[in-house]
């Protein structure tokens, strides 16, 4: 409809495509079972989840790295566009929420999404 009209004027396809593929391979790298992980949940089944306390499961590190990820991608190139993309861990892995901003002397104002 109009919404993906007014996104493709802010920013070109090749771009978008490749924000979205480096954010789903993001998100598979976080979901892969390793040793790493498999030591981390028997470990966890044996302290029961005490070692929780100790240490960050590499998942969660996984998804602080996404979450700068989002936050370098809005600065660097979806900002300047007049875009803005929330994270879709933010809505449950549903959507990637897309905001049209509107710049202002003291910032941004998000006006609508997509």
């Amino acid at each position: 409809g109009n919404e993906f009209i007014v996104i493709h004027f802010k920013i070109d396809e090749d771009t978008w495509t490749k924000f979205i593929c480096e954010l789903n391979y993001e998100y598979e790298n976080a979901e892969k079972i390793t040793t790493r992980t498999v030591m981390e949940t028997l470990l966890g089944c044996l302290s029961c989840y005490i070692s929780r306390f100790c240490m960050r499961p590499s998942f969660y590190k996984r998804l602080d790295e996404i979450a700068e990820f989002f936050e370098r991608t809005n600065r660097e190139i979806l900002i300047p566009r007049g875009l803005y993309a929330k994270n879709p861990i933010e809505k449950g892995f549903r959507v990637v929420v897309c905001f049209v901003v509107v710049f202002a002397a003291v910032g941004f104002h998000k006006i609508t999404s997509y």
